[in-house]
């Protein structure tokens, strides 16, 4: 690990650094911790994985059943041992929401002197001898979303980003020496806390320029010095039923405009035609979701970024994605999205500064815009 940075130091750039845990940080202390808070509700929409997000989750993590305490090895996969009773719960100070004690202990966090729910059920803020860390629980979904994998790669991805001076959250190891814990059908994940503000209300035009180099720099990291190891991720099964889902809601919501079959149709085969494609190009772990609701700002600058969902995807299909949150612009009468041209300028030109585009990623670019687009 590199050295903690400076106590009370404000990331001068949109590189910023990686806080680490324990340091003392009176001024960003006294900010409200906005990334916990309960975001601008949003018409809900379709997970990445083709599951239901809800509309106020934290970090971006569903809706899941209470974990049963189980033995560690039964929680970490090594031998076939039963499900014991559990035991010791760890009260949280704000709310009679717990933790399983035995999941503490797994990550050498034990005997935290403060737990604050900032999810229930779902995830915890820690105050340990080690530092403030945020315990997170995640559904597996299904085998095919190879989400245990892409965790662990993504863990390791984000402490090697955190040393090299970028502003993400770094990931704790567990005794097992793994970064992930599956328990049944879930797993957690601890990393540390990051103070500072969050929320779809804080994004600004002006930031366009911070957010690209922040993807740019961890896109070029990836491609110098890192690899997940993973294919990248076939989208197309779980696109197509989030598309057959909306389809269904023509019947079940009042809409504005309804699209016809023939639309849907298009929408479905136009993305199966574009995945092969992309899939040429330069690929990585991509985050997908890289709103200013998923970034941590202290005065103005990203000092974490936060929902690492770590599919493995051509490089492009972020920039894709960034273009979709920073540069549309809705019309509040005609809901009319429209995009802003100047501003997707600014993003393209801003990337390019930091990771120059290959020229089959120029050739795609809108074929990436589109299929993003459709999601």
């Amino acid at each position: 690990m590199g050295p903690p940075p400076e106590a009370g130091r404000t990331p001068p750039s949109a590189q910023g650094q990686c806080k680490q845990p324990g340091d003392a940080d009176p001024a960003a202390r006294s900010l409200r911790h906005g990334h916990h808070r309960n975001l601008p509700r949003q018409r809900q929409r379709r997970h990445p994985e083709g599951r239901e997000r809800p509309r106020d989750s934290c970090h971006g993590l569903p809706s899941t059943e209470r974990t049963r305490g189980l033995s560690a090895d039964h929680r970490s996969g090594c031998g076939n041992v039963e499900p014991e009773p559990r035991r010791q719960l760890y009260p949280s100070e704000r709310r009679r929401e717990m933790i399983d004690a035995d999941i503490l202990a797994d990550y050498g966090l034990d005997g935290a002197s403060d737990v604050q729910v900032l999810k229930a059920d779902r995830a915890w803020r820690l105050t340990h001898s080690t530092g403030e860390w945020v315990v997170a629980r995640r559904p597996v979904y299904d085998p095919e979303s190879r989400r245990v994998a892409r965790f662990e790669a993504a863990s390791r991805l984000l402490n090697k980003l955190c040393d090299d001076g970028q502003p993400w959250m770094r990931a704790k190891r567990n005794r097992h020496g793994q970064y992930v814990t599956q328990v049944e059908n879930e797993l957690i994940q601890v990393t540390s806390f990051v103070d500072g503000e969050n929320g779809l209300d804080l994004a600004d035009p002006a930031q366009i320029p911070a957010v690209a180099r922040i993807m740019a720099d961890y896109h070029r990291y990836q491609e110098i010095s890192f690899s997940g190891g993973l294919e990248n991720h076939d989208f197309v099964p779980m696109t197509t039923e989030g598309l057959e889902g909306r389809r269904q809601e023509r019947t079940e919501f009042e809409l504005d405009r309804i699209p016809d079959d023939d639309a849907m149709d298009r929408a479905i085969a136009e993305f199966a035609r574009l995945q092969e494609p992309l899939n040429t190009l330069h690929s990585g772990l991509i985050h997908m979701d890289l709103s200013a609701g998923n970034i941590v700002w202290r005065n103005g600058a990203p000092a974490a970024i936060i929902d690492f969902e770590a599919f493995p995807a051509p490089f492009l299909l972020d920039v894709g994605f960034v273009a979709l949150y920073w540069t549309m612009r809705l019309d509040p009468d005609t809901h009319d999205s429209t995009v802003d041209q100047e501003a997707l300028e600014t993003l393209l030109t801003s990337y390019a500064a930091h990771r120059p585009l290959s020229s089959a990623e120029r050739a795609h670019l809108k074929d990436a815009l589109i299929r993003c687009a459709i999601r």
